[in-house]
């Protein structure tokens, strides 16, 4: 059997970044893959000519200011991407109004009041609010864990972080609203625009969370690399493979292999064994624990918790083609649009072709729709071309009446189902980001990167800090530091 040192079990965001950085402190590292190209929801593909994000578009923690796990990693590993700001960062609508939300926080405000002065202050209460928990979370020094000595000269310099980062935590958004904000039409409108970011019950998302991505785009903007979203996850590869690592694409592992509650290895799909010291799961908390370990080497309270974490809600996504005249005339990057009835979805449409002009042919533009979507609905489908097919008109529908005459400038070149999403990424139930973020399991009830077993760490957006290529970057950087300190100690 081959010796290898650590072994990561998928190719997202999460994995990467944590191979990348292992790779780079010289640990011999090889990645393992079920799909034949990495990158998971940061992946591209072509059709016609146009090449199209395969799920994430909206990338925060890009710029040197903000939330910006991405850019250390960037600068820490030395690479570089151009990429393009985005402003306004998004468009979003509601019956009879078009916010455009960019850096500028007063203009928006301004906007958003419809320049009356009391709906204003309620506006700026809000925002207030949002920054007291925003300055406690950024305090945090994500970069790496602390030691014993630097938490404690940390705690009693940022004593009054922790309570805050306690309440934020717990309290839902809806209670920070009801706090802030009296005119139930400002309330409706903030909800909305939280959903661009959490699009399951925004209400239930924690205040904390509600915090960092509101403010993000007034702090350290939207961003886009050009050349696609795959750029993030091809760069990191090449660092793994500079450092001499490996990758495994088109493998399934069946198996992480414990002996003595301390990890072996991995089984492949094909029977082969593959040993490692350590094992870094990138697959999510519902595979790891539930499929890729026997149950008998861990915890039945840990499984227990696995268990009781619901996934967030999938997708469907359509992939157009768009005439170039009619798209920029009334377009961002991203528009969204709220659900008005059970039969006209919440809708999003991505247009990056807007600020990367390559990824279309000339006299065209490359657009992803999306909108939410029930895995149940599709699981056992009798008649699977014909579903996807209603629903691909049903999505052109509801785009025509939100924006008339859009039906004859789109031609649909491909869709992915909750079923595709869960094929070509590797997410159980489809699910558009992990565990769904709310007050009931998110933050300090996240799985943390560290797990039971000696030698096993787990990564991405089943794991502390959430969902989100931001925070999935955060979780890759804790478990490559924590599975040094476990390899330095021994």
């Amino acid at each position: 059997m081959v010796q290898h040192k650590v072994i990561i079990i998928g190719a997202g965001i999460g994995g990467l970044t944590a191979g990348a950085l292992l790779a780079r402190a010289g640990f011999e590292i090889m990645v393992i893959d079920q799909a034949d190209r990495i990158g998971g929801c940061c992946q591209c593909f072509t059709r016609s000519g146009h090449r199209f994000d395969a799920a994430d578009s909206m990338f925060l923690g890009c710029g040197p200011q903000g939330y910006n796990s991405l850019h250390y990693v960037f600068q820490k590993l030395g690479l570089t991407f151009e990429l393009a700001e985005l402003d306004p960062c998004y468009t979003f609508e509601v019956p009879g109004q078009r916010f455009a939300v960019g850096r500028d926080l007063s203009a928006l405000i301004k906007e958003m009041s419809s320049h009356d002065p009391d709906r204003e202050r309620q506006l700026r209460r809000f925002h207030s609010t949002l920054n007291i928990f925003r300055r406690a979370v950024d305090r945090i020094p994500f970069e790496r864990p602390l030691t014993p000595k630097e938490g404690l000269t940390w705690l009693l310099k940022n004593w009054w972080v922790l309570p805050l980062l306690s309440i934020g935590d717990r309290l839902p958004f809806t209670r920070l609203l009801h706090y802030a904000v009296s005119d139930p039409t400002l309330k409706s409108i903030l909800n909305y625009q939280l959903k661009a970011f959490v699009p399951d019950n925004p209400g239930r998302t924690p205040a904390l969370l509600a915090a960092i991505l509101l403010t993000e785009t007034h702090r350290g903007g939207l961003h886009y690399p050009r050349g696609g979203s795959g750029r993030f996850a091809a760069s990191l590869r090449n660092v793994i493979k500079k450092a001499g690592g490996s990758f495994l694409l088109s493998n399934r592992v069946t198996e992480i292999l414990v002996k003595n509650e301390r990890v072996q290895g991995v089984r492949l799909a094909t029977g082969e064994l593959i040993e490692a010291n350590y094992v870094i799961s990138n697959a999510s908390c519902w595979s790891t624990y539930g499929q890729l370990i026997k149950s008998d080497h861990l915890p039945a309270k840990w499984l227990q918790r696995v268990h009781s974490l619901k996934p967030t809600s999938s997708m469907f996504i359509c992939y157009l083609s768009l005439d170039k005249d009619f798209v920029e005339s009334q377009f961002a990057m991203h528009t969204l649009w709220p659900k008005e009835t059970t039969h006209n979805p919440a809708l999003m449409l991505c247009i990056p072709s807007l600020v990367d002009p390559t990824s279309a042919p000339q006299g065209k533009h490359t657009g992803m729709l999306y909108c939410q979507a029930s895995y149940q609905d599709w699981q056992g489908s009798k008649n699977y071309n014909q579903q996807k097919n209603k629903e691909i008109e049903h999505l052109l529908q509801n785009l025509d009446q939100r924006v008339p005459g859009a039906r004859s400038h789109v031609q649909v070149l491909d869709a992915a189902s909750p079923l595709t999403i869960e094929r070509y990424t590797g997410r159980d139930f489809g699910s558009s980001g992990g565990p769904l973020s709310s007050v009931d399991q998110w933050h300090a009830r996240n799985l943390p990167q560290k797990t039971p077993l000696s030698g096993l760490f787990h990564v991405g957006d089943s794991t502390f800090p959430g969902s989100g290529v931001v925070a999935v970057t955060i979780s890759g950087i804790i478990a490559a530091d924590q599975l040094q300190h476990e390899h330095h100690g021994q």
